[in-house]
This record gives C-alpha cells, structure tokens and sequence, in this order.
C-alpha cells in the first residue's frame, strides 16, 4: 500500500499576513521611529494601530517629541 506525500513545512496557519509597503518622506519615518520608541511600540504595531484607527498622527508626533526631550 503506497502512503500519501508528505507536506513540506509547516501547516498552514489559517491566518494570512500581508506585508505593505508604503513609500514616507524622510521627516515621516523620523518621526516614526521616535514616536514608537517614545510609546514602547515596534514600527509596525504603531503603523498598524494608525492604518485601523487606534491612533491619529498627532498622537505619534506629540509622542516624538516627548521622546526627544
């Protein structure tokens, strides 16, 4: 009796990640990188939490700029 192929790698998750890319001037990505080491986060959680609306921009510079000091 011949045994089924086996898969290569892991299963599946049942959850797909999408990676976007996003083209931001030079003064944007500044002002990323202090607002998300001012709050604790990683880039992509901060940009994430923008893209759906759990933060305004206003709330990350404000942020950058506490960093700063």
């Amino acid at each position: 009796m011949a045994t089924p192929p086996r898969g290569r790698g892991r299963p599946p998750t049942g959850q797909r990640k999408e990676v976007v890319g996003v083209p931001m001037a030079p003064d944007d990505i500044e002002i990323l990188d202090a607002g998300s080491a001012a709050l604790g986060k990683g880039k992509a959680e901060v940009m994430r939490a923008l893209v759906k609306g759990e933060m305004t921009w206003a709330e990350l510079v404000k942020a950058a700029k506490k960093g700063k000091r």
